[in-house]
This record gives structure tokens, C-alpha cells and sequence, in this order.
């Protein structure tokens, strides 16, 4: 079994290359949120693995939502995590590690993979070249993490400076994480893409235009996908990501085999 949560594919595209090679089955974490699915059978010898992006040294608010209420019909056999980044993971394992264990799960061992970035509020996200090596690279980095599942290796993430380090940074994405600085320009066509996408229902499409309805979001930045979605002056010009899986009527390429 694979949970994952994404906003632009990466933690997507991970989370697909795990159930390929490992089996079970493949769950998108904001539908369960949606519809409040927070229990899941599991087979004895069945490994469960959680794959997310990191922000701000922590994990998605709907990621801590969904942990606090999963529950299994039997203790796991081994629980991993995979946690994509595009910056620095800081101490974001030891956060995985220790909201998990508040839940009431032990955590067998969590990796990092480096994705290209995506956070196109703070900065200008990877193009499309430089994307192309990174994600070279994170199948490389992906190919070794499934060995050790299938060995069920295990590994240590308990640095107390780190965790402390990420608490500190997580207050900045708990407090930056508005809406009210979301809007669309003219280019816009009225689709409700957006609307769809969002993984905590924070807009609705209203007399056709994109409304942010609530005050705050994930900042998954699924929605920014769009070239008609701005958020103050922070995006305008810059590139916006989407892992290749998500780009349109581009020809999806195998990537399932390991070497």
C-alpha cells in the first residue's frame, strides 16, 4: 500500500514508481480527506509507505490532518516514508517520524528524494532542462530506496536539533499559507481546473471566475499550475513546474524499470 499527497506530481510520480515495484495498492491522500477514509486494511507481510512533499521543514497541514486520524485493522508489518523536496528537508524525517508515533504507528525508516522546485511564490521553480537531470537523478535515488524497502531495511531519524530546527520553520508556512493574495487575470478561461485540483476545497468557481473562499490553503501550489493563477506580484513571469506526468498532450515515457 502507497498514501501519497502531491500538488504538481513529483510526490505522484514517487508514489507510482513504489506501488509499480512493490505492489498494493495506490492511495491519493486527499481523496481519503475528502471523504473521510481514515481506516485501511492491511495484509500481514504488507508494507505501507507514505510519500509527500516536505514544506517549510515539515510536512502538508492535510498530510498532519490525515496522520492524526489513520488507523489500520492490524499493526503494519513495516511503515516507511519517502519525502520529496526541493530545497533542503531540514528535519522533516524527524517530524514524519514523531507525528506518526503521536498516532500511534512506528515508523521502520524514511528517505529523502530532491525533486526540482516548485514553490513559485518565493522563488523562480526549476525549468523544464534542469528538471530533466534532477528527475534523472531521482530515479537513480528511487531505485536504491526500493532495495532497502524490499530488504525492509530500517534507519534512524532522530535528531533532536533538526526536529526543533523544522518546528521553528513550520510556524512560518502555518502563518504564510493565506489566500487573500490569490487571483486570476484575464487570460483566464473559466475551466475550474483550479477548483478541482485543490486538495482542501479553498476554491469555487463563482459567476466563472476562481474565488478563494477560504482563508487558507495547503500552498501545494496545484492550482498555480496555471498560468492564469497569480498571487500578488510574487509569480508574475515565472516559470511554472509540473512533473512531466501532468504536462499535456506530451507523450508519457515508461520509467518503470530500475537498473
Amino acid at each position: 500500500m502507497v498514501l501519497y499527497f502531491t500538488g504538481t506530481g513529483n510526490s505522484h510520480a514517487t508514489a507510482m514508481q513504489l506501488q509499480y515495484r512493490l505492489g498494493g495498492k495506490l492511495i491519493n491522500i486527499t481523496n481519503c480527506v475528502w471523504n473521510s477514509v481514515f481506516s485501511f486494511d492491511v495484509a500481514d507481510d504488507e508494507p505501507v509507505g507514505i510519500v509527500c512533499p516536505v514544506y517549510y521543514g515539515g510536512l502538508p497541514s492535510i498530510v498532519n490532518e490525515f496522520i492524526e486520524k489513520l488507523t489500520f485493522n492490524k499493526k503494519p508489518c513495516y511503515i516507511y516514508g519517502v519525502l520529496t523536496m526541493g530545497g533542503r528537508v531540514f528535519g522533516a524525517k524527524e517530524v514524519f517520524v514523531q507525528r506518526m508515533k503521536n498516532a500511534g504507528h512506528r515508523v521502520s525508516a524514511v528517505w529523502d528524494i530532491k525533486m526540482p522546485a516548485n514553490f513559485a511564490i518565493l522563488y523562480e521553480p526549476t525549468n523544464e532542462e534542469k528538471a530533466e537531470i534532477i528527475l534523472d537523478e531521482a530515479d537513480d535515488r528511487l531505485c536504491e530506496i526500493i532495495s532497502l524497502i524490499e530488504k525492509r531495511a530500517e534507519n534512524k531519524n532522530e535528531d533532536a536539533s533538526l526536529l526543533a530546527e523544522s518546528e521553528e520553520k513550520y510556524k512560518i508556512y502555518e502563518e504564510s499559507r493565506k489566500t487573500a493574495d490569490f487571483y486570476t487575470i484575464d487570460t483566464c478561461v473559466s475551466c475550474g481546473i483550479c477548483a478541482g485540483r485543490c486538495p482542501v476545497k479553498a476554491i469555487e468557481l463563482i459567476d466563472g471566475t476562481p474565488t478563494w473562499i477560504k482563508d487558507t490553503c495547503v500552498f501545494c501550489m496545484s492550482c498555480v499550475r496555471c498560468n492564469a493563477i497569480q498571487y500578488g506580484d510574487k509569480m508574475v513571469g515565472r516559470y511554472r513546474y509540473r512533473h512531466p506526468i501532468y504536462r499535456k498532450k506530451k507523450k508519457k515515457e515508461e520509467s518503470n524499470s530500475c537498473h
